[in-house]
């Protein structure tokens, strides 16, 4: 059995048993022979755009003996795979302005998925902003401290997996931009249910805009001052956000 990461458990923790799913960027096929050996799922994609990658998860998958249940392809993002071939796709590892190219470039095969786990590096607002637009409803998103650093992960389905029990995860946040910005940011799901570790999470990212915030001000174009001005407003938000958190940590049905 393969030992895997708090980060690779946690999403692999997202995949619902009987998927049919694809690990983008799976390096050396960690999360499908982890799925497959689990039973989770019967089979499985694994698609990395390197050479190099690419044969450490075809050499992995022999050595666990699952060459026929797990397809290790080489190809950038979605390429390899075809329309309705999987239903969940995980991405995780890398940019978040990335995973969004990789779903934005195939467009028949993500108009098919109906559950999208991702685990971006950095620009997470970006991967929230995307799934809005396409119409995925975020169904869970947490934080994972590891190694000494935090690590988002979302979770979205399609329209057509929500079904009825579709709702806007956003509403609670357009009372104002600044609002809708913090939960692109932090997302609108750990603001509602924060737990300990987000919180540590949200905490760790005022200090880093605070910071920037302080580079901003040094500026004297007119961007920097919009830029500033954004900044600032979000950093007011959540300020006022951590302030009302300490009644909201560690209630019943948090996760």
């Amino acid at each position: 059995m393969v030992d895997l990461s708090m980060r690779l458990t946690a999403l692999a923790n997202q995949v619902p048993v009987g998927s049919r799913i694809v690990d983008v960027g799976t390096d050396h096929a960690l999360l499908p022979i982890s799925l497959v050996e689990a039973g989770k799922v019967s089979r499985a994609i694994a698609t990395d755009v390197a050479q190099g990658p690419f044969q450490a998860a075809v050499a992995n998958v022999r050595k666990h003996r699952l060459a026929e249940e797990i397809s290790v392809r080489i190809g950038d993002g979605l390429a390899s795979v075809q329309p309705g071939e999987v239903d969940v796709v995980l991405i995780a590892g890398m940019g978040g302005s990335l995973a969004v190219q990789i779903l934005s470039q195939t467009p028949a095969v993500t108009a098919t998925l109906r559950r999208v786990v991702i685990q971006p590096m950095n620009a997470v607002e970006l991967v929230r902003i995307f799934l809005r637009e396409q119409g995925f409803e975020l169904v869970d998103e947490q934080v994972v401290f590891e190694d000494g650093r935090f690590y988002e992960i979302l979770t979205a389905v399609s329209r057509e997996e929500a079904g009825e029990t579709e709702v806007d995860v956003y509403a609670p946040f357009t009372k104002t931009p600044s609002d809708l910005e913090l939960a692109f940011y932090l997302g609108p799901l750990n603001l509602q249910r924060p737990t300990p570790t987000f919180v540590q999470h949200a905490e760790h990212q005022l200090v880093r805009w605070q910071a920037i915030s302080a580079s901003v001000q040094q500026g004297r174009s007119e961007e920097s001052k919009v830029k500033l001005d954004t900044l600032q407003a979000r950093i007011q938000a959540l300020t006022l956000w951590l302030a009302e958190s300490q009644s909201k940590v560690g209630m019943p049905g948090d996760r």
